[in-house]
């Protein structure tokens, strides 16, 4: 019995195990850094129990002896299935193939912003994690796959409801392609671009807020995401791709405060529900199809003072076009008459460019021969607000 004792101490030394805190770390020598490892695996790959990590795990940064932790080893937490938290420390670097899988406890995972990668399988069958935050950070993170035919190491998260994004994602499939528990996503700041097709499929999805420095949503971004009513896009984006919201529940589409270039075919197609479509200044190119099947859309503001081009007959298909009424800057109603498309609409009207703010209030109103109006006044007015802004407004 002393033999194998001795035995034993003297491999988990050899394999440079170490333990702290209850934990056992692999150790780098040569870097002084140390990775968080399973307690059921040896050196040899052989597995002692199944009673491993359980309850509120807060892994270190550093170590009594000095080591930097940064890794997550294969199969750490691996059917912890009492464990109910980890905090994982800022100079994390890797995490390892099933690190997480079938955690059956944990229902939430915060990825710090220094990780770099995420392996193959890692929150596989992690069913009662709901949330999932992606810290904020300047450096990408690289994702695995789950399986072969389906999707990313996110997709195993069946029971996922809320998103934070803090960074742009690279992996070979699209993120979040199919998650289709995602209730609410949220990218941040340091997010610049997203995958094509990155949340293709999530169909629970009901809010995407998207307002960050990103410039382009990609093709089929939010593609089939049948539950999306509440939509926020950053004041850059510049170009949304074809297919980018089809099949989307949206209420209605305010692309108003968006600095729009183009807009993609098919991009907002078969938004069955939307109500009313406002289109930016800013904007100068649609392409064929890309409001096809907007069937409920009553009125369209476009802010464009040159009607923007159309790349087909069809990127309003199936609006009503006696009844959908079209607003457009004063002065442009004209050209809107004439050009390929938006001719086609029987009511085009002027309009306001602005949109009042709900908190600015009208101090004084005159008709452009400068006589004071009041309530009753119908025609071009000149107002003053009590923020010091004059502007002309049509009151009908």
């Amino acid at each position: 019995m002393a033999f194998i004792v001795t035995a034993n101490v003297s491999a988990q030394e050899e394999s440079g195990l170490y333990k702290s805190e209850n934990l056992y770390y692999v150790l780098d020598d040569a870097n002084k850094t140390a990775t968080l490892s399973s307690w059921k695996r040896l050196h040899n790959g052989a597995y002692d129990n199944y009673n491993c990590y359980s309850g509120n795990i807060v892994v270190p940064e550093k170590l009594a002896n000095g080591y930097t932790v940064t890794g997550i080893g294969d199969e750490c937490f691996n059917v912890c299935t009492e464990l109910t938290s980890v905090t994982l420390p800022g100079t994390l670097k890797t995490i390892g193939e099933y690190a997480f899988s079938y955690c059956s406890k944990l229902t939430s995972i915060s990825i710090p912003g220094s990780v770099e990668s995420i392996d193959n399988y890692c929150f596989h069958e992690c069913r009662a994690i709901e949330t999932l935050n992606i810290e904020d950070s300047d450096n990408p993170l690289s994702i695995g796959i789950s399986t072969f035919n389906l999707g990313t190491v996110f997709y195993e998260l069946f029971g996922l409801k809320t998103v934070y994004v803090g960074r742009n994602i690279e992996s070979e499939r699209p993120a979040f392609n199919s998650c289709r528990s995602i209730k609410s996503i949220k990218f941040g700041n340091k997010v610049t671009a997203l995958q094509k097709s990155m949340c293709n499929g999530a169909d629970a999805l009901e809010e995407a807020d998207i307002s960050t420095s990103i410039t382009e949503i990609p093709e089929k971004a939010f593609y089939y995401c049948y539950a999306l009513c509440r939509l926020a896009l950053g004041n850059n984006t510049s170009v949304i791709g074809d297919d980018a919201f089809t099949c989307c529940n949206l209420p209605g589409i305010n692309l108003k405060k968006v600095k729009l270039t183009s807009i993609g075919r098919y991009a907002f197609s078969y938004n069955v529900n939307a109500t009313f479509l406002e289109l930016p200044e800013t904007l100068t190119y649609v392409s064929d199809l890309a409001f096809n099947n907007c069937r409920s859309l009553t009125k369209i503001t476009s802010d464009a003072v040159t009607p923007p081009s159309c790349g087909g007959g069809e990127v309003f298909g199936s609006v009503d076009w006696k009844n959908c009424k079209l607003i457009v800057p004063e002065g442009s109603v004209d050209a809107y008459k004439s050009a390929f498309v938006w001719k086609n609409f029987f009511n085009i009207e002027s309009g306001i460019n602005e949109t009042k703010n709900e908190s600015t209030v009208v101090k004084d109103s005159y008709s452009v021969s400068g006589q004071r109006t009041t309530g009753n006044y119908r025609g071009l007015t000149i107002q003053r607000t009590n923020d010091g802004q004059t502007r002309k407004v049509i009151v009908r």
